[in-house]
């Protein structure tokens, strides 16, 4: 039996941790409804650094930010470069941990064990502080970009949307 949940998250080098978990297609509402909850706990401006998912670039959220700019703006990755974004290392780790547990068999088990995941990094900030000490992703809290954000890939090697699946074994993204 394969299924899977989306998880969207954001991290910054100061350890912090926000995310959601879903199901259904990544597209640029999901997306908007993330940010406007970004918006609501964090009370200074929000840089996002972003890959270059079509998601990231549809006119519904690029017009959104334009009516919160003053709140909220977002920066692009190079394309084509995963290694350049420590929320990759995330989807690792949550992607090694979750898909291993063998008693997870349905895709709301499967939610929840992800949701318990990040909520376990959230309270951890060290291990979040310690994904920006790769060489290619470090950056100083004064760089001006204190918060990065992706949309976890999918199996397929693809930056379509952010999938954990189960499938018996774990799943490389």
């Amino acid at each position: 039996m394969r299924f899977g949940v989306n998880a969207m998250s954001a991290i910054s080098n100061k350890g912090e941790l926000y995310f959601t978990v879903f199901t259904g297609r990544f597209n640029a509402s999901i997306r908007i409804g993330f940010l406007k909850r970004l918006i609501r706990q964090l009370d200074r401006k929000i840089h996002l650094i972003a890959d270059r998912h079509p998601v990231h670039r549809a006119r519904l959220l690029t017009d959104w930010l334009a009516r919160h700019h003053d709140r909220i703006e977002m920066h692009f990755l190079a394309g084509y470069c995963p290694e350049l974004n420590p929320v990759e290392l995330l989807n690792g780790d949550v992607k090694h941990h979750v898909t291993a547990t063998p008693s997870l068999r349905t895709k709301s088990e499967l939610a929840a064990a992800t949701r318990t995941h990040l909520r376990r990094r959230q309270n951890q900030p060290d291990h979040v502080r310690a994904l920006f000490n790769k060489e290619e992703v470090r950056y100083s809290p004064g760089t001006g970009f204190p918060l990065r954000t992706h949309a976890n890939r999918d199996t397929s090697g693809s930056s379509s949307q952010n999938r954990t699946k189960r499938t018996g074994r774990t799943n490389a993204g």
